[in-house]
Formats: C-alpha cells, structure tokens, sequence
C-alpha cells in the first residue's frame, strides 16, 4: 500500500506540472485565447479549441510541454527521460482519432 501511495502521488505530481507546462506554452504561443483545458483525468488532458486549425500546433505544443516534465521539469521530478504521450482530436470526445505528433528527440546528459 505505502509503494502504492508514492507511485500514485508521483503521478500526480507529474500531471500537475505538466498542466503547468502546457498552460505556459500555450500563453506563450498565443493560442490562449482559443484554447481552453476543460478536463483532467489521470493522466489524460482534455482541451477544447476554437478553431480546428489550431489542432496541429495546439497537439505540438502539448506533446512537447508533457513529454520534457521528467526531463527538464523540476528537480524532484527530474529523471532524464521523455515521456511518451498520445495525443488524439476530433469534433466530440467520442469521436476523437489518433493524432500523430513527430516525437522530440532527448536532450543528451551532460
């Protein structure tokens, strides 16, 4: 049970900075305005957008924020290693596809 509550609390820490991560990347990009997170479950991040042609960037800008959190996040949560995420979009939650984003390459150890 106590390894249990670290996994799951790591977790969690892990998800809370990399909503930050995204909300950051995506004031920076401009797209704030368009974008808007409506949900979090787990691990998953629901986003709703304005425009459609905000998709590709939008998916970019996620995946890059979410994968580099055990990379370059903070300290406690610094492991080295890209996560890998999945991004899917559509016009309704239940009929969203697979959405490839190319995957970002790690950053060598110095």
């Amino acid at each position: 049970p106590l390894r249990q509550t670290i996994v799951q609390g790591t977790a969690a820490d892990v998800v809370k900075c990399a909503m930050l991560r995204v909300e950051h990347a995506i004031d920076a990009s401009q797209l704030s305005a368009r974008v808007r997170l409506i949900a979090q479950t787990h691990d998953e991040l629901l986003f709703e957008l304005a425009d459609a042609r905000d998709v590709p960037r939008t998916a970019e800008l996620v995946s890059e924020a979410m994968e580099g959190v055990c990379e370059t996040g903070p300290s406690c949560l610094r492991l080295g290693i890209l996560l890998p995420v999945k991004i899917a979009a559509g016009p309704s939650w239940g009929q969203m596809e697979q959405y490839a984003v190319t995957p970002r390459t790690p950053k060598p150890h110095a």
